[in-house]
């Protein structure tokens, strides 16, 4: 290496410009319908539940940490996985979700429309494939998400941190009906 390279994290102020480039012009800006090749574009506005931590000046070591939610707890028998959801998960200040903060409500919302539209969703939902591993996904309250697991399942969280297009991400609820996600991406962001 010509310089040693410096780790500049703790300087990064918030807001600006991240400047990328694709091939071509994305066909919708909903990550539930689009291909793979499409969905750098829009990947930075929804979180997900979990993500895999970042390597900072050496590659990631594959571990997962929270996105959408802080901690999570399985239970002894390992079916269900009790969730906490962050506190600042806030939204831009645009109509109709005007920088509110979303909740296990809006994850809750997220997941039934990832189980009427996503395009893997036979990789989670065992309503679609009897061979998936969740069963459901409550909020207990605002702050709390309730997931049950057909089985055991130890990569769960990994699973969850999926990046790839067609995954569960976090919309907020608002998208039922005030939102046309495949023309306008709001979301919590990263």
């Amino acid at each position: 290496l010509i310089t040693k390279p410096e780790d500049t994290t703790k300087q990064a102020k918030r807001g600006g410009t991240l400047k990328f480039s694709v091939s071509s012009d994305i066909p919708i800006f909903d990550p539930h319908f689009l291909s793979l090749a499409n969905a750098a574009q829009v990947l930075l506005n929804y979180n997900r539940l979990t993500r895999v931590k970042p390597g900072i000046l050496e590659p990631s070591d594959g571990s997962v940490i929270g996105d959408a939610v802080e901690s999570w707890e399985y239970s002894a028998d390992k079916l269900t996985i009790t969730m906490k959801v962050r506190s600042n998960l806030g939204t831009p200040d645009v109509p109709p979700v005007n920088g509110r903060n979303l909740d296990a409500t809006d994850i809750v919302y997220s997941w039934e429309r990832f189980k009427k539209n996503g395009n893997n969703r036979s990789d989670y939902v065992n309503e679609i494939n009897p061979n998936a591993p969740v069963l459901s996904m409550t909020a207990a309250d605002a702050r709390t998400l309730v997931v049950k697991l057909k089985q055991p399942v130890s990569t769960m969280m990994a699973q969850f941190s999926s990046q790839a297009s067609g995954q569960f991400f976090i919309f907020p609820k608002e998208a039922e009906d005030k939102i046309d996600l495949r023309r306008t991406p709001i979301g919590a962001g990263v």
